[in-house]
């Protein structure tokens, strides 16, 4: 009886073995398959990120692209003729409620305000600064 009692010991003590030895692959397995998805995840981040700042990255360049040909083409046209220059008219037109809200100011050299899409003051204002 006492051998059968030892067996049984023994036999309890393998089984409890096999069966941690099994919960320990499992876990290592399951840890495994976690890592790989959250590198796979991460990845994946990474790149719907970069796409992300691509896209923003080319809609800011073509706005900005825009604002900068308005800009030049309005340049252009006061300096054929300053006084048929209607800056408030061009703020009213469809085109510019669109697009970004914008003011535009035409200034001489020395930074004096002559002509802007906003109301201009009657008293000079010097925007050199």
């Amino acid at each position: 009886m006492v051998r059968a009692r030892r067996r049984l010991r023994g036999f309890d003590l393998n089984h409890l073995l096999i069966a941690g030895t099994i919960v320990a692959l499992i876990w290592a397995g399951l840890l495994v398959h976690m890592q790989r998805d959250y590198e796979r995840e991460e990845a994946t981040a990474w790149r719907d990120s970069d796409n992300l700042v691509r896209g923003l990255e080319e809609n800011l360049v073509r706005t900005i692209g825009g604002i900068d040909q308005t800009l030049l083409f309005l340049r252009e046209l006061y300096r054929r003729d300053p006084a048929a220059l209607d800056l408030p008219g061009w703020a009213k037109n469809p085109y510019w409620t669109a697009g970004p809200v914008i003011q535009i100011s035409v200034n001489d050299r020395n930074g004096i305000l002559l002509a802007s899409n906003l109301n201009v003051p009657d008293i000079p204002v010097d925007v050199s600064e």
